[in-house]
């Protein structure tokens, strides 16, 4: 046995069960961006430092260390759980979020 096995804690134990799949966006195309689009989008919107998250895929992640490829994923917490201005707003969130985020919700 080795020196990590015999000090660390087997992923399994640390998160209660098996790793399942990471963070699953539904459209790659949409969500993950590059450093150049990061940075253009953190100067035009000062919401942006917010939701723009760095992101590793799977590939990404080497024996000892990630070797990150500079990509960032666009990612809001939910209005379940976080107070955004458009979470109580049903009806009119989509209108609300618009307002709030002009540079997230160009048509």
């Amino acid at each position: 046995d080795g020196k990590i096995q015999n000090n660390g804690i087997p992923l399994n134990k640390f998160l209660g069960g098996e790793p399942i799949y990471g963070i699953k966006t539904g459209l790659n195309t949409a969500f993950l961006i590059s450093n150049e689009v990061k940075e253009q989008m953190a100067k035009e919107s000062p919401f942006a430092k917010d939701v723009i998250h760095p992101y590793l895929r799977g590939q990404d992640i080497k024996r000892w260390h990630p070797e990150w490829e500079g990509l960032w994923i666009i990612l809001l917490r939910s209005s379940a759980d976080h107070p955004w201005p458009w979470a109580d707003f049903e009806g009119d969130s989509e209108d609300i979020f618009q307002k709030h985020t002009p540079l997230f919700t160009s048509t």
